[in-house]
């Protein structure tokens, strides 16, 4: 979905449960990643979901190991 700020800011988010817990996972900000880039980020989560992994802990695995 995208999230509107009142001060004008537009981000991408993905919300999804994980372990019986609510989360919300960024997939960016608007117009800086369109809509099917958005739609990608969505989907690639969706399929770390289906295997088993929380999709925000596999970004941050990612961030560490760039970083």
């Amino acid at each position: 979905y995208m999230l509107l700020m009142l001060k004008g800011g537009r981000y991408w988010h993905y919300s999804y449960r994980y372990g019986g817990k609510p989360k919300t996972l960024s997939l960016g900000t608007y117009p800086d990643v369109p809509f099917l880039r958005a739609k990608a980020r969505h989907q690639a989560a969706r399929r770390l979901l289906a295997v088993g992994l929380d999709p925000s802990l596999k970004r941050k695995d990612l961030r560490s190991d760039g970083g």
